[in-house]
Formats: structure tokens, sequence, C-alpha cells
């Protein structure tokens, strides 16, 4: 799983970087990959120029048009920053996953799933791929296996799948 850090950044030594790094590091021992504004966002930016940067960060979606991020993790500090409350607001409204970087750390991250590959390009008709824990959703079979179903892509592009040593 992805996960966007927010937190307290304006009125902070180093804007905050610290606490944003050692969540980040936290995360990434839990399981998760995560990502901090500050990976984005230019030292010093001003605070309106930093928050719209930071939000499409947040909000940014991937070719496929689903979004980079499965959830967002909360820094101590939250409701004393605007920045924050405000990208907290957002998750709210738009029903995207936030707790605290303690939160997400207790608990086991979701696998970040696949297809069987040769349809990877048609998750989208068949349902989000991040959904379906290393199954093809249109063949039941597990990514590692990727076994034929009748020797043919279940996308019905024609295309074989490989069958693996």
């Amino acid at each position: 799983m992805r996960l966007y850090v927010i937190g307290p950044v304006s009125g902070h030594e180093g804007d905050n970087r610290e606490a944003f790094e050692e969540a980040r590091k936290r995360l990434r021992a839990a399981g998760y990959e995560a990502e901090i504004p500050h990976d984005w966002i230019k030292p010093g930016a001003p605070w309106q120029e930093a928050m719209r940067a930071s939000i499409a960060q947040m909000l940014s979606m991937d070719n496929r048009r689903l979004p980079v991020y499965d959830g967002v993790a909360e820094l101590p500090g939250v409701f004393g920053s605007k920045g924050a409350r405000c990208e907290r607001g957002i998750c709210e409204q738009l029903g995207i996953p936030h707790k605290t970087v303690d939160e997400w750390c207790a608990e086991k991250p979701a696998r970040r799933s696949r297809t069987c590959g040769s349809c990877a390009h048609f998750a989208k008709r068949h349902g989000r791929y991040r959904d379906n824990d290393g199954v093809c959703l249109m063949a039941g079979v597990t990514v590692s296996s990727k076994r034929p179903v009748d020797g043919v892509n279940p996308c019905g592009n024609g295309r074989k799948f490989e069958v693996a040593p």
C-alpha cells in the first residue's frame, strides 16, 4: 500500500522535515510505501503554492486514472495546522482513507495487487486492480501461477498466457 503523509509544516524548524522523515521510516518498516510533501515542494515555497502542490500530489492519478496513493497518514498536530486540516478535509469529502501514522503502523498493510499481467491494461474494465489481492478478476488465477483459462487471455484480446516453468 502506498501512503501520502500529511502534517504541520509551517512554523516548524526545517519545515518539520525531520518528523515527516521519521513517519516515512516507521511506515516503511511496517510494510508501506510512503511519500512526504518535502519530496515534491521546494523549501521556503509560499504557503499557498506549497498547499496546491501538496494537494495535487495527494490526489494524483496514474495513467489508468487510479489514485496513486491508497491512503493518507497523519502526523500528530494535524488539527493545529491550517494546511493539514484542509488536506484532511479533502480526504473526508472524497472518501480517501486517512489515519494517524500510529494507526497505519498498528495494522498489517494490504498487499498491492496485480492482475494476471497480460490483462493489466484492462484492469479498469474488470474492477480496481488494487482490490483483487493478486488474483486476476476474470480468470481467478494467482499472479504467480499465470495458469491459462482454455489457453486464452480472459480479457478476450487473443493473447495467450505464457505458462511459468
